[in-house]
């Protein structure tokens, strides 16, 4: 493996949730047909294209100095997809698609936000990550500075509204004072169509119907339809003591046109899912931290990712459970105490649901993904070096197993899937990224680097598909992101043929 493709394994654990750990060959049998009972018609075959690449034009005047790990894609075409420009920024920006002839056309383009411009009174953060709907309308979690109201940090004083921000990023921003400053900081989810700044659909500070308080850390947001799952930072009162506490939770909107005064909460940091609504459970020595990546699908199925704590041991405040890995859970949003526990650390002490679609005993080496029919995949971690990808709780690949193309795996990027639920997976070998297919019938491989997309001559160094959640559509079109041996990026659509 290279050293790129290395990095990119680091980074990407960072960016998914978990560890991405390359294996050394736990042999457990190589990828073989392993029958469904409903084969899928997938495309025999994919023309990989262009879209854009470092040094074309962003609206707004600037040029693509790299393109990011990252992209989304909804069912009428609508792209999304981040890059930093000549000057260094970050930008997330929207493309207009239309692929049916011999070569996809880029109709509109358009920049959802831009890091430092004007935004909601403020000025836009770094994006991280990002959703898009089915109508083309693109989420993102996110924060504003309050750019014009900096505050010297040897005036800073303790309040929940102020938070330090990488003052070494800022420096090198053009137009950003001198010397050491903090600044306010505002949250919320907004939604961005075509024209028109984005809109705010849930603002940290909102008081919900049950009492409870959204406040910011908003993490992952994923809209289906009109439904909004989103984890941000919860204030709720105390069942024990004439005050309020913070914490991190799940939250679920079933309609974002009614207003975020709907959002429930679906699972809340230190409460075991059993007992999800029980306030007489929040002792320290119960298993949730915090929670990481998730995916929703219409009707209010969803899966999660949540940190665990060990509850024999403590951080170094002698209060917070030491991280003991992550748990896999899934479950219904419309209906209390519907989570299951699918998969758990060892050392978190839980014991995981009897359900078919369990993995047991594992660690999660990234957030989960959820087929159309609610199919859930993931890929776990058990041990040092043997990673193993699951659909529907069955197995798909193991570290060791062998691709048809020859090569040995050693890990994977997260799995995502097409309109019929075929399964979408980048694999990593010691010298090689593959793009698998797997039709409910057999594996393909649909691409690899040192292969080359339609019309380039350098070849493919590194893939990226797997990053984000909604990176194929209901007409089976892939987008996702590549490297190249010259060290270019650029951002790749994959129509069927």
């Amino acid at each position: 493996m290279s050293t790129d493709r290395r990095t990119f394994i680091k980074f990407a654990s960072g960016m998914l949730g978990g560890s991405l750990l390359a294996a050394c060959g736990v042999q457990e049998g190589p990828v073989a047909d392993r029958p469904q009972d409903n084969p899928i018609q997938a495309p025999n075959a994919f023309r990989f294209h262009t879209l854009k690449r470092d040094g074309d034009a962003l609206p707004g005047g600037h040029r693509i100095d790299s393109v990011r790990y990252d992209a989304v894609l909804s069912d009428n075409g609508v792209i999304a997809y981040s890059a930093f420009d000549e000057e260094g920024r970050v930008g997330l920006y929207r493309l207009q698609v239309d692929a049916q002839g011999d070569e996809p056309r880029i109709l509109d383009e358009s920049v959802v936000l831009r890091e430092l411009d004007p935004l909601d009174g403020g000025r836009a953060t770094p994006v991280l990550g990002y959703d898009v709907a089915e109508n083309g309308d693109v989420v993102v979690a996110h924060e504003t500075l309050r750019w014009e109201d900096p505050i010297p940090v040897e005036e800073l004083m303790e309040s929940v509204e102020i938070h330090e921000h990488d003052v070494e990023t800022v420096k090198r921003m053009p137009g950003s004072p001198n010397g050491d400053v903090v600044y306010r900081r505002d949250a919320a989810i907004y939604r961005a169509g075509a024209r028109g700044e984005p809109e705010a659909i849930v603002r940290a500070g909102t008081v919900t119907d049950e009492g409870h308080v959204i406040l910011g850390s908003f993490g992952p947001a994923i809209m289906r339809g009109h439904e909004l799952l989103f984890t941000a930072a919860v204030e709720y009162a105390h069942p024990e003591r004439a005050t309020r506490d913070v914490g991190s939770a799940v939250w679920y909107l079933d309609d974002a046109r009614a207003g975020a005064q709907r959002a429930q909460i679906v699972q809340r940091a230190g409460i075991l899912p059993a007992a999800a609504f029980d306030t007489t459970q929040l002792g320290t020595s119960n298993v949730m931290r915090g929670f990481g990546l998730l995916d929703l699908q219409p009707g209010g199925r969803y899966g999660l990712q949540a940190f665990a704590g060990d509850p024999e041991e403590r951080d170094e405040d002698t209060v917070t459970p030491q991280y003991a890995g992550n748990l896999l859970l899934a479950g219904d949003a419309r209906r209390v105490g519907s989570a299951q526990v699918l998969a758990a650390s060892q050392r978190s002490g839980v014991t995981p649901t009897s359900s078919a679609e369990s993995i047991g005993v594992a660690d999660l080496a990234s957030g989960p993904r959820l087929a159309p029919d609610g199919t859930l995949g993931v890929v776990a971690q058990f041990g040092e070096a043997s990673q193993r990808l699951y659909v529907g709780g069955r197995l798909f690949a193991a570290s060791g197993d062998v691709t048809p193309s020859g090569r040995v795996i050693e890990s994977f990027l997260p799995p995502v899937f097409g309109p019929q639920g075929e399964t979408y997976v980048v694999a990593g070998s010691e010298d090689a990224m593959e793009l698998l297919l797997f039709d409910g019938v057999s594996v393909r491989t649909l691409l690899a680097t040192d292969d080359t997309l339609a019309g380039e001559s350098t070849a493919i160094s590194m893939l990226t598909l797997g990053t984000l959640i909604r990176q194929v559509n209901r007409d089976g079109y892939l987008v996702f992101t590549v490297v190249l041996e010259d060290g270019t990026s650029a951002l790749v659509l994959g129509v069927p043929a």
